[in-house]
This record gives structure tokens, sequence and C-alpha cells, in this order.
């Protein structure tokens, strides 16, 4: 028995590689913990919506309306000229 353990490789101890298997798991652990912040938290949360952003021209264009600073008849003129000159969103 003991002559079967002299002839395994590693009969002499670690090799100098053993210390990289867990800095290896430490590394890939960390790089999907960067991956989900930066696809989830750091561009607008879950939703994927903007977060503390621009609000969209429209927005504002509301914002104006129900603060009576623009009547009806200029809100309903400046939000077709918005809707028509947007892009289409795919």
């Amino acid at each position: 028995m003991t002559s079967l353990l002299a002839q395994q490789p590693w009969h002499d101890g670690f090799h100098w590689w053993f210390p990289l298997i867990p800095l290896a798991w430490f590394l890939v652990f960390w790089l999907v913990v960067i991956f989900i912040a930066r696809r989830f938290w750091w561009r607008g949360g879950w939703s994927g919506g903007p977060r503390g952003g621009a609000p969209s021209a429209e927005a504002v264009l509301g914002q104006r309306f129900a603060e009576g600073q623009i009547d009806e008849q200029e809100y309903r003129a400046r939000l077709q000229v918005l809707r028509s000159s947007t892009p289409e969103r795919r």
C-alpha cells in the first residue's frame, strides 16, 4: 500500500500551481459580480430604463402644459411636431 501511494504524482506535496486554483475562482467570482453590476445597476436598474437621466422632450412638454406655461392648442401642435420628427423605434 505504501508503494502505491509513493507512485502517485502528489507524493512530494503540492505543485507550484496549486495556489492559482483559488485565485482563478476568486477572479471568476468578481468578473461575474462586475458583469451583473454593469448590466443591471449601472445602466438604469433592473427595468433597463434611464435612471436620473434627462427627461424626454414629450415629458418636458407635458410638464410645461401641466404647469400652465402653454395652452392646449400649443401643446397639441408641439406634440404633433415632436411625434412626426421622432424616428421610429425598432
